[in-house]
């Protein structure tokens, strides 16, 4: 459903998603009453995804991608 809804497409970065190198992320955090709704998650790219959440890699600005997300 993720993957239709989105149009193999990144929400965060706007590239191509690649099935096997893809996550599921909570657009607010579980920890905060995030929930599984469909409307609340969406796909990211691995490396994405942990950039969002340790800021592991040096590639990506972590600060934009949080703000893009918390608009949504």
């Amino acid at each position: 459903m993720l993957h239709t809804r989105q149009r193999d497409i990144s929400e965060v970065t706007g590239k191509r998603l690649d099935i096997y190198d893809m996550c599921i992320h909570h657009i607010k955090p579980r920890k905060v009453q995030g929930r599984n709704e469909l409307k609340k998650l969406t796909l990211v790219e691995t490396e994405i995804h942990r950039e969002i959440h340790y800021g592991t890699s040096k590639e990506y600005k972590i600060e934009k991608y949080r703000k893009q997300l918390d608009k949504e």
